[in-house]
């Protein structure tokens, strides 16, 4: 996935926006359906997620998924997610 499908500006990109989508796409996997069940599943896996991601800032709360996936060009995204 580019950068350049990333909406949020640069002083609020504490979390990598890989790992925003990583972590959102496992959860859902796992039966997550809304921001809180994501960041439970965030801090329940979080040794394993390290294993693959970055995780810089530690384990990003429910509402960076908000923000982020709510500023998130839906066409754009599709496009950069499957390149």
């Amino acid at each position: 996935m580019k950068d350049n499908t990333n909406p949020r500006m640069d002083r609020c990109k504490k979390h990598e926006l890989t790992d925003l989508v990583a972590i959102s796409i496992c959860a859902v996997i796992c039966g997550a359906d809304c921001w809180d069940e994501i960041e439970t599943y965030d801090n329940e896996t979080k040794k394993w997620l390290s294993t693959f991601l970055k995780l810089t800032n530690g384990i990003p709360l429910h509402n960076a998924f908000n923000r982020l996936f709510s500023k998130l060009n839906p066409v754009e995204f599709e496009t950069a997610f499957g390149n």
